[in-house]
């Protein structure tokens, strides 16, 4: 018998000992440093700023973009159809949305002031992530960050400092570190990744945002820069580097107050820009977070509000942290971790959720991709076929959804199919046998416009699965993004000849075709092929053209234009358009102030409506509790 000596080696060993002591001693460092005291004031602004923000803005925010004043409408006709995250989650009867609804804006003020904090933020947020989780169509980057933000409150003790709990001593005075740790990183997570993002080719070359120019608050640039510069340099490249260093320029003293400046007008101008409800002003209200933890009360003492009052002493007095255990540390420390871990995941998870995926990647909402794309959709047809007699009808989509922001996902296609579906079959008995079809037309980044889906797929009987690619998607023709300068180009000298003319560039697949009805809004149309060659069919007569060629077409009848090119076909429609051209002419009459008014004016009508509803609802739930 041979016995062999067991041999470690001792190179071997030493190294992952010293990992072992690396680890360790890292782990130790971050466990003091997160847990050391803080002072709680600049926390205490956070929460109020916050919380008052949202309470305050609520009455806008909630009312327009959350769809309150619109909620008889958007949760109390099932016709409507909803987009749910999980597809099995449904919205509780209309009355008790509405009291959701409610609760959401007594958690808001509960949170600013302070009020049984821990309570108030649960109020807040649970119905928030609720109302979130029931429809996709109205996730955006900042409705997420506000459901991080609340649910990373309820865990801090940010009611500490002025606040009416702190009246009550229910808490203590100073906060661990790790609650402004947290909080700015989340912050600092929304610039960082936005810039990351922004480093997509199309937002790179300009393509992105295209004629935002033209808002009045690009005024003081046009003195000096002319709109394509401003589209480019201010819009595209100085929003990637600010949204990319605003993060690093917060977190240092030198670098904070022109980064707090920069930031300050770059959500004024959002403010005016966009319709992105509370987003701008929240945050102007959170920026500060990333100022020394004792900034408000050496302003107040600088403003001499305070006399012979000690910068240093905050609240009254200070008192150390209570007694942490170990375990909690070790808890705490990991749970952080893992926020982190995954905060940094999940915009780029989109290789394992693939059924999401289309031209664009993943859902809009939680990978903060923040205006780099920019959609037109010029058309969506919708068929349903009678599989017993093959009759074919047309659905009118806007009776029975809200906005158009499912149609550019294919997971929100085949719930719309559910959703149309039980509504026929609710209404008429012959719908028990159909197919339903979908063709949608867009332009992405100032594309051509091409449909997105296969037409012939049938969506109540297709596969999906949020783990597998769409193959029904039709391809993202980026072989013609080139073509983007020469359709710039045909726009501007078709503007520039008449501020009234509109044009629209559309690509086709080969073996497809494009049944196109022209409204009697639209006068003079002409179709001009710049590639490729197709087949008009008009008024039972057919034509085939080539490129560089024209047609004139009639209003008020369908036509086909087929493609029998061996590749791609693209060609663009130049018309006249009566209904749009006097709708500019009213836009050109309204001064800024004019405006702003008509803004105001129309969210203190959707202010009055959501008050009336909510009331409502609660006389009838207590009306029907009663008997």
């Amino acid at each position: 018998m041979v016995i062999r000596n067991s041999h470690v080696n001792p190179q071997k060993n030493s190294i992952l000992q010293e990992f072992r002591i690396t680890i360790t001693r890292l782990w130790d460092k971050c466990e003091r440093s997160l847990f050391r005291s803080a002072d709680p004031t600049s926390l205490a602004v956070f929460r109020i700023s916050f919380g008052s923000t949202i309470r305050i803005l609520m009455a806008l925010d909630i009312p327009h973009e959350r769809e309150l004043s619109n909620i008889d409408t958007k949760w109390g006709n099932p016709e409507i159809c909803h987009f749910p995250l999980i597809h099995n989650l449904t919205p509780l009867p209309y009355n008790w949305m509405c009291i959701v609804y409610l609760i959401m804006w007594l958690g808001s003020m509960g949170i600013a002031i302070g009020y049984n904090y821990h309570l108030s933020c649960a109020a807040f947020t649970l119905p928030y992530w609720y109302i979130i989780l029931l429809d996709k169509t109205y996730w955006n980057n900042h409705t997420y960050l506000f459901g991080l933000i609340s649910f990373l409150l309820f865990f801090t003790n940010a009611n500490a400092c002025w606040s009416i709990d702190r009246l009550r001593k229910n808490t203590p005075i100073m906060v661990p570190f790790w609650n402004y740790f947290i909080l700015r990183f989340q912050i600092f997570i929304l610039y960082f990744m936005a810039g990351v993002k922004k480093l997509n080719l199309d937002w790179l070359q300009g393509y992105s945002m295209k004629n935002l120019s033209l808002h009045w608050v690009f005024n003081p640039f046009r003195l000096f820069l002319s709109d394509e510069r401003i589209d480019y340099w201010i819009i595209h490249i100085n929003a990637f580097l600010l949204d990319t260093m605003a993060g690093f320029g917060l977190q240092y003293e030198k670098s904070r107050p022109l980064t707090l400046i920069l930031l300050f007008i770059f959500h004024i101008m959002n403010s005016r820009m966009f319709n992105i409800g509370m987003f701008p002003y929240v945050g102007i209200a959170t920026m500060f977070i990333f100022c020394e933890n004792n900034w408000p009360i050496t302003l107040v003492n600088k403003l001499h509000f305070r006399k012979n009052s000690n910068p240093s002493t905050t609240c009254n007095e200070k008192t150390n942290l209570p007694n942490i255990t170990k375990f909690r540390k070790f808890a705490t420390l990991v749970m952080i971790t893992l926020y982190i871990i995954i905060q940094f995941f999940l915009p780029f998870s989109h290789f394992i959720t693939k059924g999401y995926n289309g031209w664009t990647k993943g859902l809009y909402g939680y990978s903060w991709d923040m205006m780099v794309h920019s959609w037109d959709t010029s058309m969506v047809i919708i068929t349903v076929v009678d599989k017993d007699t093959q009759n074919i009808y047309y659905l009118n989509v806007d009776e029975m959804t809200l906005n158009d922001k499912w149609l550019k996902h294919a997971d929100m296609i085949i719930q719309f199919g559910q959703c149309a579906k039980e509504n026929l079959q609710r209404k008429f008995d012959k719908f028990s046998n159909i197919s339903l079809h979908i063709d949608v037309w867009c332009s992405l980044n100032g594309r051509f416009h091409q449909r997105m889906y296969d037409p012939q797929v049938d969506l109540l009987t297709v596969k999906w699965s949020p783990f597998e690619e769409v193959s029904w998607i039709m391809p993202l023709l980026t072989e013609y993004s080139d073509w983007r300068e020469t359709l710039l180009k045909i726009q501007k000298e078709t503007y520039e000849s008449s501020n009234v003319s509109e044009i629209i560039f559309v690509a086709d697949f080969p073996g497809l075709h494009l049944e196109n009805f022209v409204n009697e809004e639209f006068v003079n149309v002409t179709l001009t092929i710049l590639k490729g060659t197709v087949n008009i069919i008009q008024q039972n007569e057919s034509q085939i053209l080539n490129t560089g060629t024209s047609l004139k077409i009639p209003n008020g009848v369908f036509h086909q234009v087929y493609t029998i090119s061996d590749k791609p076909s693209c060609y663009m429609y130049s018309y006249w358009n009566k209904t749009l051209s006097e709708n500019k002419i009213l836009r050109k009459s309204l001064s800024i102030s004019e405006q702003i008014f008509m803004d105001i004016s129309q969210r203190i009508i959707e202010i009055k409506r959501s008050i009336y509803l909510i009331l409502e609802a609660i006389l009838n739930i207590t009306h029907d509790l009663a008997f």
